[in-house]
């Protein structure tokens, strides 16, 4: 294993360097999914995940997955309540997330030490995770949604939903850290308190970011459900479940509501400056910024995983990928899989397609390179543990 990280830092050139702010624009969008404590980020690099604070390192190239450490005999043991203190140079802290190498530089956001629930510090290090800087101190951000690094900036989603007591708040109150990675800038978007409510999804475009909101119109949990089933009980949530689209511009700082959702919307994911949902039985794909609308037809909505790229959409399913891309405006199928073991997609880079397969062996998160997986060709790595 010891072979496999130095080689790993062999490629993050310059590392001796050490880091400053990113002055290049980013090369590829890195999305963040996880919970309070833990995430996976994909990029073009590779997946950064955190185990008991330990980053660990996931190489497309080689399918291997290793702790970003290269320290000599070390066991790479994280927190627990019999090592409070780990020494593995991957530890970062016992709860952080949003892990992800730009330029020269990784970034990360840490629960800070005396009250790790409610105050969250952003930091960037060296690749190598030294000569670690706190960036900004947010202070009530309780519960991480989706972070998302794009267009040299870094966005955090996040909410509260109880008190400094641990008490449950009334309502939930929504906000968004947005950090320049050019200026290191960092400006902290409250938006308001909701019944519900929680920040999904964010994505950057012509100096502006869109903010995919969900919240209810009512507080549900007053609402009596006693005689009704559980589809009923679906039905009348539902009824006060509103869902938006937020436009927050960088340069003036103003807010302001871009579009409603459909209220019959089933599914909806926003990405590269492009909106895509389903409902009313349609498709629909939406330039966010204008009114540049187009309707996807041909594949049905459900029964498919879909994944908004930098290129169109693709969807996965029935034993089949499909692609709708944006320059020629067509669906075409680009190949099929046996349908036992399904192909779940998660994110596209510059380079590689990831997803999961599900199928009788179990479930893996895996990577296919993306010039080979667009023409129809399906061979891909398993991320190993290198163990």
């Amino acid at each position: 294993m010891k072979k496999i990280v130095i080689m790993f830092f062999a490629v993050l050139a310059g590392l001796l360097n050490g880091c400053a702010k990113a002055d290049n624009k980013m090369s590829d969008t890195i999305i963040v999914y996880g919970s309070m404590g833990t995430s996976t980020s994909y990029s073009d690099l590779g997946v950064f995940e955190n185990e008991r604070g330990i980053l660990y390192y996931f190489d497309p190239v080689t399918g291997i997955r290793t702790p970003l450490c290269s320290k000599v005999n070390c066991r790479h043991e994280g927190y627990s309540s019999t090592n409070p203190h780990p020494t593995c140079d991957a530890f970062f802290a016992e709860w952080y997330n949003c892990s992800a190498i730009v330029g020269d530089c990784l970034y990360y956001v840490a629960g800070e030490e005396k009250n790790p629930l409610f105050v969250k510090d952003i930091y960037r290090a060296d690749k190598d995770g030294t000569n670690r800087k706190l960036l900004y101190r947010a202070e009530n951000t309780e519960i991480f949604t989706l972070g998302t690094y794009e267009d040299n900036y870094f966005i955090y989603l996040y909410y509260n939903q109880e008190d400094q007591n641990g008490l449950p708040l009334e309502k939930i109150r929504l906000g968004m850290i947005l950090l320049d990675l050019e200026t290191e800038e960092i400006t902290d978007v409250d938006f308001g308190d909701t019944y519900g409510g929680r920040l999904l999804a964010a994505t950057v475009k012509d100096d502006k970011v869109y903010i995919y909101e969900s919240y209810f119109t009512e507080d549900i949990s007053k609402i009596d459900f006693a005689g009704l089933s559980a589809l009923e009980r679906e039905d009348y949530n539902n009824s006060f479940l509103k869902e938006e689209i937020w436009e927050y511009n960088i340069k003036t700082g103003e807010k302001r509501k871009h579009c409603e959702i459909p209220s019959d919307s089933t599914f909806c994911m926003i990405a590269y400056g492009h909106m895509f949902t389903c409902y009313d039985n349609r498709m629909i794909l939406q330039e966010l910024g204008n009114d540049t609308v187009y309707e996807i037809t041909g594949v049905s909505c459900e029964g498919y995983s879909k994944c908004l790229f930098d290129s169109g959409v693709l969807f996965s399913g029935n034993g089949k990928v499909l692609l709708w891309e944006n320059g020629t405006r067509e669906l075409k199928e680009i190949g099929t899989y046996d349908p036992e073991n399904r192909i779940y997609l998660t994110w596209v880079t510059p380079h590689w397609v990831y997803g999961n397969i599900f199928g009788t062996a179990g479930n893996d998160l895996v990577c296919f390179p993306r010039e080979e997986f667009m023409k129809g060709s399906f061979e891909y790595k398993v991320m190993d543990n290198g163990e």
